[in-house]
């Protein structure tokens, strides 16, 4: 007579679909809440604004959510800020110092554990970025996102974001500019700092100069490698190299650019230093206040300044 038990391996087999059947569903309906006008009990108001006509203005969310992803929230909802709410109020606002893109990335990657409106997968399963900004938007807004996930205490998403970025760097070296701009204005940005400084060093003309399209570095001692001449250097660094779209040494502001130029461990040639700080003054897009540059000066007496005119 046949037995009716079954295995023990179908059932711990069975179990195990089961479970993850019941995980990919509540993950869903989770992620279904997720700009549900409907069920947020809280609308995250940007009070920071960037420099892209930014549209987003407020994000909804479920407090419960927030406050099970991150520990300031729970503290900032269920704690003593939640006296301050007014119980007139339907939705709960809450003033955040972030961009509105920021935040809603934030408040997505807390219902979804993922960043998919950041990052789409094209028909050649290659990733492209969703909102179709520049590399040096993304990476500039993903810094910002590290800052906002250091704060929340979310060290998952700002581990992510650490390694997202360290990738974008190792693809294009001279998006390490934009983020050492960027995370040099984040109280949490030192470790991104270290990081962007460490590409920069590794690799000096792609980082600053968009070295990386099919040009040799003079240290290539592959056979048949060309060292370059300087008429192709600077050729080179004239061409239309996606400058402001990809970072480079213009995405730095006048005391990194210093701070860089002059580092001990910058290993960069004379050459090399001369075309960034040309390339920074033909594309300075950074204010640079008059009062603040310090210029040696020499008093003439009389008689020197007579000499002086003696030549003219």
């Amino acid at each position: 007579m046949a037995s009716s038990d079954s295995s023990p391996t179908t059932t711990a087999t069975t179990t195990a679909t089961t479970t993850a059947t019941n995980t990919n569903t509540l993950l869903l309906d989770i992620n279904s809440l997720l700009n549900d006008d409907d069920i947020a009990d809280i609308i995250l108001i940007p009070e920071t604004t960037n420099e892209n006509n930014e549209t987003v203005t407020a994000v909804p969310a479920i407090k419960a959510i927030l406050a099970a992803r991150s520990p300031v929230f729970r503290r900032m909802l269920y704690g003593e800020f939640r006296e301050t709410q007014s119980n007139n109020q339907e939705n709960t606002e809450v003033k955040l110092d972030y961009s509105g893109r920021v935040l809603q990335l934030l408040v997505e990657f807390c219902f979804t554990d993922e960043l998919t409106s950041l990052i789409t997968k094209n028909s050649s399963g290659a990733s492209t970025d969703a909102n179709s900004s520049t590399p040096e938007e993304k990476a500039r807004l993903l810094t910002n996102l590290s800052g906002a996930a250091h704060y929340f205490d979310i060290p998952k998403l700002e581990n992510d974001i650490k390694v997202q970025l360290d990738c974008m760097m190792l693809e294009h070296p001279s998006l390490a500019c934009a983020i050492l701009d960027e995370s040099s204005k984040i109280l949490s940005g030192e470790e991104l700092v270290i990081i962007a400084m460490e590409r920069i060093r590794a690799r000096p003309k792609a980082a600053l100069l968009h070295w990386n399209d099919g040009v040799l570095s003079s240290g290539d001692t592959r056979s048949g490698a060309v060292s370059p001449t300087f008429g192709s250097i600077i050729a080179r660094s004239s061409s239309t190299c996606a400058w402001g779209e990809k970072g480079g040494v213009v995405s730095l502001n006048a005391s990194l650019l210093e701070q860089v130029i002059f580092d001990d461990q910058f290993t960069a040639s004379e050459l090399t230093k001369f075309l960034c700080l040309q390339k920074w003054v033909e594309g300075c897009q950074h204010e640079v206040i008059s009062e603040d540059i310090d210029l040696p000066q020499k008093m003439l007496d009389a008689d020197e300044i007579l000499s002086s005119r003696s030549w003219l």
